[in-house]
């Protein structure tokens, strides 16, 4: 998260300071053809007052193509009253066009100091594009320097939240055996109770939310390659999927199955076990009375630094009630539900789905929810790494 977030600020500077450079640039090329033009008109206009009104050409001396003539052009380039006399450019003349000007009828050769136009906004453009591009590299360098700095702080506090939860999660376990330990022991001297009942289920829940948040703890505190092996993901997930079917048959919905043979990849098994199991139970959860639900795995492609690269897919669909639109992006927070008012039935925290994506993403994979036509869908690809 950390790593995106700082991703974000990096190319938020980047192109917010090269679009400012790109602006100023632009208006300074386009004021300078403007410039240009303004000379050249000028310097037209003075040559019409002084032959009188009429209307120039370009003219093309020696074959030679329509364009400016410098200093060292002045052996072949007319000059005067006629077309025929050749006295050579003066030595003032900085550049410019000769024209023929024409006037009642009657044509002669102008010597008129314009700047070749062209010639001087490609030359600015390219100084220009090469003006930008090193401080585009200059402002690569300051947006990392800045996105580093800004994150730190983001960075340390999420670092301090992690290690909280942690070590609370850690330090309820002790108390939370010792109160299962009692009740066990006060219910053999007491005889069952509905009181005792209650402390026992609420403590069983609380031992499942906090194993699942140091189970989150570990998953973001581990990275991948530290538990990377090749393995066969087909066999992991059929044995993850086969404990469901007896819970999906008591509640009368039907569990479908759709796996390879083998289907090899690099990864940490168990951390893909239960990957699938979470979704697996996800949809038992939602599908509904006498729903159905499918489970799918295959290969395909995923979107690589540079390039697809193979990948293993695995879909797992439910019938149920459709998820709203304005819910999907939240499904994988911490302890978010769709539905508020069921916030407190079952054993579910809103913990399981955050807990497959950031198993997702410590592999490098994607995984994405669908939900139209009562039918939900959630599909994650995971590199092969083979």
């Amino acid at each position: 998260m950390i790593e995106k977030l700082r991703k974000r600020v990096f190319r938020s500077v980047l192109l917010s300071a090269a679009g400012v450079l790109f602006v100023i640039l632009l208006g300074w090329n386009i004021i300078n053809g403007y410039r240009l033009v303004q000379r050249r008109d000028h310097s037209i206009a003075a040559a019409e007052r002084y032959f009188g009104p009429g209307e120039g050409r370009p003219f093309r001396p020696g074959g030679r193509g329509e364009g400016a003539f410098g200093p060292g052009d002045a052996d072949g380039a007319p000059s005067g009253p006629g077309e025929g006399e050749r006295p050579g450019l003066p030595p003032e003349f900085d550049g410019g066009e000769l024209m023929i000007w024409e006037t009642d009828g009657e044509g002669r050769t102008v010597l008129v100091s314009t700047p070749d136009i062209r010639a001087e906004i490609l030359s600015a453009a390219g100084w220009s594009a090469l003006a930008f591009g090193i401080a585009c590299c200059l402002f690569a360098l300051m947006a990392r320097l800045i996105a580093a700095r800004i994150t730190a702080p983001v960075e340390t506090a999420m670092e301090r939240q992690k290690q909280f939860i942690a070590d609370a999660s850690h330090e309820l376990k002790t108390p939370l055996t010792v109160i299962d330990a009692n009740a066990a022991v006060l219910e053999k001297s007491v005889g069952e109770s509905k009181w005792l009942d209650y402390i026992k289920e609420q403590t069983a829940r609380m031992s499942s939310l906090v194993s699942q948040m140091l189970m989150l703890s570990r998953l973001e505190a581990m990275p991948a390659e530290s538990a990377a092996q090749t393995f066969d993901a087909a066999e992991i997930v059929m044995e993850s999927a086969l404990p469901f079917e007896s819970a999906a048959y008591e509640r009368g919905m039907t569990l479908e199955s759709d796996v390879p043979d083998t289907l090899m990849m690099k990864g940490a098994p168990e951390d893909i076990r239960q990957l699938t199991g979470i979704l697996i139970d996800n949809a038992i959860r939602h599908a509904g009375p006498e729903g159905s639900i499918s489970l799918s795995l295959g290969e395909g492609t995923m979107t690589g630094k540079r390039k697809e690269i193979p990948a293993a897919v695995l879909t797992v669909k439910n019938t149920g009630e459709t998820i709203p639109e304005d819910a999907l992006p939240h499904l994988f927070e911490r302890f978010y539900r769709a539905d508020p008012s069921r916030a407190y039935e079952g054993e579910s925290f809103g913990l399981g789905l955050a807990i497959a994506k950031t198993i997702t993403e410590k592999h490098g994979g994607t995984i994405d929810v669908t939900s139209a036509d009562a039918v939900t869908t959630f599909t994650v690809r995971l590199p092969r790494g083979l």
